[in-house]
């Protein structure tokens, strides 16, 4: 009997869908959110428009962070010792050590908007954010020291498949690798000059890549070439998440995590925080 093999895929809706009325707002703070970390099997962080937020009783309840927040966030990262880092607009960054309960702003060194960031070990992240910026901490998101990517496209989204090696989301239908924990960088164009915006890896093997007008492309040697495949929808991509049934992600939990998935746009979908409306989004299930 073959494996089936979930992937998730987020699109941005022009109009509200009917599919979003499975969902009920349990708070409001009229504001965007963008991203969401779950820390443990309780606690979560979710940051968006001017705003963090904060659970410990399973995302049935949240609590506003009181910290004034003078950006948008795009997105949360937790390391294992209770240590954050959220980064968004005009080179922004946060950082918490005390998992989540208060945050300190630091110095960026960059006015470019940061999108994505990664863990890469216990002490180390990787940012990344428009103009080809990239930017590393080894201390936890404290200081940050800037890296040549060698390029000035606007990168989307990082993902870690080990310590070592990195992947990057990005414009014009480039990928790009690190194996060397963020410090240097190759690029490839894998999808013309089609927009990439998520990414991410069911093993260390098998990869996907979403973007632009549907583009959906999928990898089984870890990256080195890249194959596309064909979705029923010419709608942008935005975000790729491997699901917990995966066959692949059951092994190790840098793959899937059941408390952690993240979407990017007007709201949070996820079941785990259940109760935020979906109004903009919509999800494509595929099973291969």
């Amino acid at each position: 009997m073959r494996k089936l093999i979930l992937v998730l895929f987020f699109i941005l809706l022009i109009t509200t869908d009917s599919w979003s009325q499975t969902w009920t707002r349990m708070q409001s703070w009229g504001l965007d959110l963008e991203s969401i970390v779950w820390i443990s099997e309780t606690d979560g962080v979710a940051v968006g428009e001017n705003l963090i937020i904060r659970t410990s009783d399973g995302g049935v309840t949240w609590n506003e962070v009181l910290v004034e927040v003078d950006a948008r966030l795009l997105d949360v990262a937790f390391l294992s010792d209770g240590n954050g880092v959220a980064v968004g607009e005009k080179g922004t960054i946060y950082t918490s050590s005390d998992f989540g309960n208060n945050w300190i702003k630091r110095n960026s060194g960059t006015q470019n908007t940061l999108t994505s960031v990664a863990k890469t070990s216990a002490t180390q992240l990787v940012a990344i954010g428009q103009n080809g910026e990239i930017l590393q901490s080894f201390n936890s998101g404290a200081t940050w020291t800037k890296v040549s990517s060698g390029t000035n496209l606007d990168l989307n989204d990082i993902t870690f498949i080990n310590e070592n090696t990195a992947f990057v989301a990005a414009a014009n239908g480039r990928i790009l690798k690190s194996f060397d924990k963020g410090s240097t960088w190759q690029s490839v164009t894998i999808a013309g000059n089609k927009d990439l915006f998520g990414i991410a890896f069911s093993s260390e093997m098998i990869g996907y890549a979403v973007g632009k007008n549907g583009t959906y492309l999928k990898t089984t040697d870890g990256g080195e070439t890249w194959t596309e495949l064909v979705i029923n929808t010419g709608r942008t991509l935005r975000k790729v998440a491997i699901s917990c049934g995966h066959p692949d992600s059951s092994s190790s939990r840098r793959y899937c995590d059941c408390r952690k998935k993240r979407e990017f746009g007007h709201d949070i979908h996820l079941s785990k925080l259940r109760g935020y409306q979906y109004p903009k989004h919509q999800k494509y299930s595929i099973q291969t």
